[in-house]
């Protein structure tokens, strides 16, 4: 895969959406405070007029162009290493074919740089949806998933 502006155009706004929390759950985030529908807004307003950018190199201009997004009183604030991202986020899958989960996958392995394909992300998704058919893992982060299976990947 290349996380190109072909490829964005191409997937479903489920799929970008998680994208998006994956790269931004990874060791790679930029400091991007807006909620996702505002970071893909500037994605999607971005990236026509600079085609040949990766969607990584693009979120990072996205942390350095966007204002910071301030916190609505009384709204809920993450604090906590990876937020919300774990077996709760990673099981709500309300859009019936996973596609918010594969796009997580894409965004995290972007950071890595390793070569991306789909049969690597659904293997990485299926390692992912294992781990977490335990409820006692519901809040376990994702990240701290994923990241053995990279490790575990790499040395192979």
């Amino acid at each position: 895969m290349h996380f190109d502006s072909g490829w964005w155009m191409s997937i479903n706004t489920y799929e970008q959406e998680g994208f998006i929390w994956g790269y931004l759950d990874s060791p790679c985030a930029p400091p991007i405070s807006s909620p996702t529908s505002e970071v893909q807004r500037f994605l999607n307003g971005y990236l026509p007029d600079h085609p040949k950018v990766t969607i990584p190199t693009a979120l990072q201009v996205a942390g350095h162009q966007m204002k910071p997004w301030k916190s609505l009183p009384g709204g809920e604030v993450w604090t906590d290493a990876h937020g919300f991202m774990d077996g709760g986020w990673w099981g709500d899958t309300t859009h019936g074919d996973q596609a918010e989960q594969l796009g997580y996958v894409e965004g995290y392995l972007a950071c890595k740089h390793q070569p991306v394909d789909a049969p690597t992300v659904h293997s990485y998704a299926a390692a992912i949806d294992k781990y977490y058919d335990s409820p006692k893992h519901e809040h376990t982060k994702i990240a701290y998933v994923i990241e053995p299976l990279i490790a575990k990947r790499e040395v192979h």
